[in-house]
Formats: structure tokens, C-alpha cells, sequence
């Protein structure tokens, strides 16, 4: 099993946490379940989920020149309130995974705050969110496990597509392709790989 390695505050001392101890989700349970992953393209895909809150909010911090909020950044107002889409694009998983909706989905859509889900919640609701944006049965398989299985290219196209969006403007696009590309790829900017379950990185 893979594992990340990072030095710790302590100099000399290193910690290596296995990446099948990232925490996992409902969603990702029934996705590992459909595409029949074996244990280790499992824990690459919690592994994914995990950079990629990394990548959107560095641990669910508010960004007070947008409505986005949570570890995966949806925006809250507006035309583009893609909490609501996600709501209702995770309902859709949960149907055709064949599981009845929770009843925190439905509560959700009346608060309107990712920050009041539980981290599970906003992992189901991350991915949920992307399983339901693909059309294609072939392509969402592709793209799934080739980022349960770390591939670089499957892994920031799947993010760009499918969760960040094509809209904003190109320096916007392109440097957040960059910073998945960085991230995605172990080319850690702030030092450590040892990251709790926000993705916030701990040492």
C-alpha cells in the first residue's frame, strides 16, 4: 500500500501515514463498488478527493470575495449556485448507485451551507456532484479510476471539467489547472504531505 511521507515539526523525525487511512464516504464506497476498484485504486480515490480539497480551499475557508464555501468551494448565491446543483446532482447518484437519499440532502437544500455538512457530507456532495455531470458511462469510468490510480492526466481533467468549471476568465482557469497539476502530481508549495481530513496540510 502507498504511503505519504513527510517530516514532522520535531526535526529529524518522519511520519508515515498510509493513504487507505484517508477517510472515505457513502458515495465513494458504492462508486468503489460499481467499478469493481481493487483496495488500493479505493484508497487513490480518497487519496483524489483529498488533494483535492486541498487544491479548492486548503481546509473549507471562507473566501470573503465569493459565496463559495466548504472543503470543496460551491458557491452559495446567485445564477450559479452550484451547492443547490450539487444537491440535486448527488440525489441523482444516489439513485443510480441504487441507495435512498439521506435525509441530510434534503435539509441541505433548505440551509443552503456547505459549512453545516459534516466532512463526509461534503465528500458525498463532491463527488456525488461529479458521478451525476458525466454523460458518458465509458467516460466516468475512465476518468474515476484513472484518478484512483493516480494518473496525472485523469486526475486534473476530471477537477477542471467536472468540478471547476470552464467559466472565469483564462488566467483564472489556468492557474487553477496549474495548482491541480502541482498538487495532483506530489508537487507539494507548502511542505508537508501529512494533511488532515479538511486536506489542510499539517506538517
Amino acid at each position: 500500500m502507498p504511503v505519504e511521507r513527510s517530516s514532522m515539526m520535531n526535526p529529524g523525525l518522519v511520519r508515515e501515514i498510509a493513504i487507505s487511512d484517508l477517510p472515505g464516504s457513502d458515495i465513494h464506497g458504492m462508486i468503489s463498488d460499481r467499478y469493481k476498484f481493487n483496495p488500493e485504486e479505493s484508497a487513490g480515490l480518497r487519496k483524489w478527493i483529498s488533494d483535492t480539497a486541498l487544491i479548492e480551499s486548503e481546509g473549507g475557508t471562507v473566501n470573503p470575495e465569493t459565496s463559495a464555501r466548504g472543503m470543496f468551494q460551491f458557491l452559495t448565491r446567485g445564477d450559479n449556485n452550484s451547492f443547490q446543483t450539487g444537491l440535486n446532482r448527488l440525489s441523482t447518484a444516489y439513485e443510480i448507485l441504487g441507495n435512498d437519499i439521506p435525509d441530510w440532502v434534503a435539509s441541505a437544500k433548505k440551509h443552503g451551507d456547505p459549512d453545516s455538512l459534516t466532512e463526509d457530507q461534503q465528500r458525498d456532495l463532491f463527488l456525488g456532484n461529479i458521478f451525476s455531470s458525466i454523460k458518458s458511462p465509458e467516460e466516468t469510468e475512465r476518468l474515476l479510476k484513472g484518478a484512483s490510480r493516480g494518473n496525472l492526466e485523469s486526475s486534473v481533467e476530471l477537477y477542471m471539467k467536472y468540478h471547476h468549471g470552464s467559466g472565469g476568465k483564462k488566467k483564472e482557469r489556468d492557474s487553477a489547472r496549474k495548482r491541480a497539476t502541482s498538487i495532483y502530481g506530489g508537487n507539494y508549495n507548502r511542505g508537508g504531505l501529512v494533511r488532515d481530513s479538511y486536506g489542510r496540510t499539517l506538517f
